[in-house]
């Protein structure tokens, strides 16, 4: 009779990670961590519009579905309506 190998797997070990700092190092999908170190649902994101400057410092939606972005560092406001599927842009006078 022919001895089989025996082949090894590896053992576990229960780990604990209950603060932010020890969950922070990680990558999260659709999950959010709180600064008190709790997992929770992410919210649902949506990309409405392919905005091209490095910075949108801020985001406003009308009561028709219109979103308006205060972009980049030239003040340039550009606006996304999806219904339409258009996009327009303006920028401030020189």
């Amino acid at each position: 009779m022919s001895s089989v190998p025996v082949a090894q797997a590896v053992n576990t070990a229960p780990v604990d990670q209950d603060t932010f700092a020890e969950f922070s190092p990680g990558e999260f999908d659709n999950v959010s961590l709180t600064s008190e170190g709790h997992l929770e649902l992410a919210p649902a994101m949506t990309n409405t519009a392919d905005v091209t400057d490095p910075v949108v410092w801020a985001a406003v939606q009308d009561a028709q579905g219109n979103v308006f972005f205060g972009t980049g560092n030239q003040g340039k406001i550009s606006s996304s309506r999806p219904r339409a599927n258009s996009r327009s842009s303006l920028r401030p006078m020189r």
